[in-house]
């Protein structure tokens, strides 16, 4: 059955689920052409799993790449109803250092690090209610490149979940070169979340 079918047949469904093609001697994990249809086409979350994850048990440990936009929100929203009733979302979110190409980046001044953290957060209580934020959301930033954080971050997961830009015109098209990256090579279950 190819994408469309798939997709087709998942409208019904609360996840549609796919595999990655595996790993080659010359290549990483990528995701195959009807696995890439079915993420950018899906109106249904769709959860990306490399041949090395498997998940778990319960969803105890969702990380979650949050930035401020509709399609973060849709994926911490998707988080805080799915994770365990005893588990953590972790909403990370990243931002790049400028920073030129023979000199080592240095570490962000601290005034950013607060102004980007109250970003997120407002990101976070636009979603989540008093109680979740008490109870399920830590909140981790970082300064780097989102997809090696947000890769890195989802290899002690549950799930990595990210957002994608929704199906409205061509915006299906455009999932977000962060979440493009982590679609197409994951090292770890990644659910992609349509924007709602």
């Amino acid at each position: 059955m190819g994408g469309a079918g798939r997709v087709d047949a998942a409208e019904d469904a609360d996840l549609l689920v796919v595999g990655c093609r595996g790993r080659s001697a010359a290549a990483e994990m990528l995701l195959g052409s009807v696995g890439s249809y079915c993420v950018k086409h899906s109106k249904v979350p769709v959860a990306i799993v490399p041949e090395t994850g498997h998940i778990r048990g319960p969803l105890s440990r969702l990380v979650v790449g949050v930035d401020g936009s509709a399609n973060c929100k849709a994926a911490l929203r998707w988080a805080l109803d799915h994770v365990d009733s005893y588990g953590k979302v972790v909403a990370m979110g990243t931002f790049a250092m400028m920073f030129h190409a023979f000199s080592v980046p240095e570490p962000p001044e601290p005034e950013l690090v607060a102004q980007m953290t109250d970003v997120f957060r407002d990101a976070v209580n636009a979603v989540a209610s008093k109680k979740e934020l008490e109870q399920f959301i830590e909140i981790d930033v970082h300064a780097g490149d989102p997809r090696l954080e947000l890769r890195i971050g989802g290899e002690n997961s549950s799930a990595l979940v990210v957002g994608s830009r929704g199906h409205r015109g061509v915006a299906h098209l455009l999932l977000g070169s962060t979440a493009t990256s982590l679609a197409q090579h994951p090292t770890a279950v990644t659910i992609v979340v349509p924007e709602e």
